[in-house]
């Protein structure tokens, strides 16, 4: 992998940024698999460079507007859902009303 320059993801447009950001996010995707199976990275230096730049890609295009809310909700964790529970309280009560 090549080392990518803020500069060099400034000039990229919008469109590049996303081929870029799904060619990351396979990357990392494959690097974290092979830790799994293996129990440790290949090379941790390649995975951790990966992750930043996935960050930095999703930056640019929030900064850019073109993605907006779609490029905040991928930085969120997907593995960490809210719990049923904290969807409940967050629920206002509905009070009974005797007949």
């Amino acid at each position: 992998m090549a080392i990518v320059r803020k500069r060099d993801l400034k000039a990229l447009n919008a469109t590049d940024l996303k081929a870029k950001l799904a060619e990351m996010e396979a990357l990392v995707a494959s690097e974290l698999n092979a830790m799994k199976s293996a129990g440790r990275p290949a090379n941790a230096g390649k995975y951790r460079e990966a992750k930043r730049l996935k960050a930095r890609i999703l930056t640019f295009l929030t900064q850019k507007n073109v993605m907006g809310s779609e490029a905040r909700n991928l930085k969120k964790n997907p593995r960490n859902p809210p719990s049923a529970k904290k969807a409940e309280a967050a629920k206002p009560a509905v009070e009974k009303v005797k007949a």
